[in-house]
């Protein structure tokens, strides 16, 4: 995975964050995924050199928003698609073709990771969520 500097990676954000593109947040332990994931999708709402804001829509009756904030001082970044997923991971790649344009890898130095997954341009909610 070829590495992107921040100022990289923050015109990235920025279009997305323009774009309105929906966006997939998986914040993972590096060192054992089992112990500890978590999924937010939404849609950046504030971004700035040191951090970025994704919010899930809907406002708390706190008037708090759902979503995360991701921390991105000392962050090492890496950017996936289909051409360069890791070898022997053919799922990824797959979900990757079908789904998503990018996916932005951003390593904290706490050793956590937050993988972005940038949904495909034109995506809507209702072609993500499934009501059962």
């Amino acid at each position: 995975m070829p590495d992107l500097s921040l100022q990289d990676a923050l015109m990235m954000l920025d279009k997305w964050q323009k774009e309105q593109r929906i966006i997939q947040a998986l914040f993972v332990d590096a060192e054992s995924r089992k112990e500890f994931s978590c999924t937010v999708v939404g849609l950046i709402q504030e971004l700035s050199e040191s951090e970025v804001h994704i919010h899930s829509g809907e406002q708390l009756p706190r008037r708090d928003f759902p979503g995360c904030s991701l921390s991105l001082r000392e962050a090492r970044f890496s950017l996936l698609d289909s051409r360069n997923t890791p070898q022997g991971e053919p799922e990824l790649q797959e979900r990757i073709e079908r789904f998503y344009e990018h996916v932005l890898v951003v390593r904290l130095p706490s050793g956590a990771e937050c993988e972005l997954y940038v949904f495909k341009e034109g995506t809507e909610p209702g072609d993500i969520f499934v009501v059962h």
